[in-house]
C-alpha cells in the first residue's frame, strides 16, 4: 500500500525538526565537555582533563555520525516526496571585486558543527600534551 504524499511531507518535516534539534544540542554537549576539562585542568588533574577531551572528541565523532545518518534519512523522505517540497538554491554572497562566496548547504552546516568541535577538542588535547 503506497504512502500518501501528505504523510511523506509530515514525516519529512518531523525528521527535519529532529535533525536540527540534534544539531542545536551539540554545542550544549560541547560546553559540558569544556567545563569538565576546565575544572579538572584547573585542579591540576592533567590525566583526567586529557581523558575528558578525548571523550569529547569521541562524543563529537559519534554526534557527527548521528547527524550524517539523520540527514541521509531526511534526504530519502525528500526523494520520496518528489516535487512536493520546495528546492532552495544554494545561497551566494558577493564579495569584493565581484567575487562570490557560495554559502554552505544545510547538510554541510549540520555536519560541520560536530566536526569543528571535535577539531577544537583535538587541538586542546594536543596543546595539553606540550
Amino acid at each position: 500500500m503506497p504512502v500518501s504524499h501528505d504523510k511523506l511531507v509530515d514525516a519529512w518535516m518531523k525528521q527535519s525538526e529532529l535533525l536540527w534539534r540534534t544539531v542545536y544540542a551539540t554545542p550544549a554537549v560541547a560546553i559540558a565537555i569544556f567545563a569538565g576539562w576546565y575544572v579538572t585542568s584547573k585542579d591540576g588533574n592533567a590525566g583526567v582533563s586529557r581523558s575528558v577531551l578525548f571523550t569529547g572528541i569521541l562524543m563529537m565523532l559519534v554526534q557527527w555520525m548521528i547527524v550524517h545518518r539523520m540527514a541521509r534519512y531526511l534526504n530519502q523522505f525528500r526523494q520520496a516526496v518528489g516535487d512536493g517540497l520546495p528546492r532552495v538554491e544554494q545561497a551566494e554572497i558577493v564579495l569584493l571585486f565581484r567575487r562570490s562566496l557560495v554559502l554552505p548547504t544545510g547538510y554541510q552546516l549540520a555536519i560541520s558543527v560536530p566536526i569543528i568541535l571535535s577539531l577544537m577538542f583535538l587541538a586542546m588535547l594536543l596543546l595539553s600534551l606540550l
